[in-house]
């Protein structure tokens, strides 16, 4: 077994772990810790500086940021979110009005290219990051398929903060050199920098 298949394995294991303690916890806490930690994002200067920010519509086990998306549109900030493509590549772009979504690759709200505009990589002021699990380092787990690691290489102007419960963090992530590393992530307990 090569070093590679052994931090696979390791990945696959934590994945696992992360999210089933995410889906252990209850609805009622869910929104409850998404409430304090689209909150806690309000706070941040790199949130209150951002004139665009590239977040993402969660899935019913995610932090979910609708709070936050509310406020963010009330202070005048243009919020993009991910459309998913072949070959993992991933893209911007922010829905002209509440009619603009669809459910995208893996089951997932996603803005409609049509009736959207399409947000390139420099215009982005910050990236809020969804994970599977997350350690003390900055290391983030996601579900395997790069799109979030491709994607922040363009965006090295961004400001990029991770979001998570507390329930999936880790010792440490398993992580190969491809892995893009955070320098904040921001729980329903804490804002914690790194570096």
């Amino acid at each position: 077994m090569t070093a590679t298949d052994s931090i696979l394995i390791q990945k696959k294991s934590q994945r696992r772990q992360c999210m089933d303690a995410r889906r252990n916890l209850t609805a009622q806490q869910r929104a409850e810790y998404s409430a304090r930690i689209s909150g806690s994002l309000t706070q941040l200067p790199e949130v209150q500086q951002a004139n665009v920010i590239f977040s993402y519509a969660a899935t019913y086990d995610e932090v979910d940021l609708k709070i936050f998306h509310q406020w963010a549109g009330a202070e005048g900030k243009i919020l993009a979110f991910p459309v998913s493509g072949k070959g993992g590549v991933m893209e911007a772009y922010a829905p002209w009005d509440d009619d603009s979504w669809e459910t995208g690759k893996y089951g997932i709200l996603s803005p409609v290219p049509s009736r959207s505009d399409y947000i390139c990589p420099e215009k982005i002021d910050l990236i809020l990051i969804p994970c599977v699990g997350w350690d003390d380092y900055g290391g983030r787990l996601g579900h395997g398929a790069g799109y979030y690691d491709r994607y922040l290489l363009k965006c090295r102007q961004a400001a990029q903060v991770m979001v998570a419960f507390e329930a999936q963090k880790l010792d440490r992530t398993a992580q190969e050199e491809t892995d893009q590393a955070v320098s904040c992530v921001v729980t329903e307990s804490e804002v914690k920098r790194f570096r």
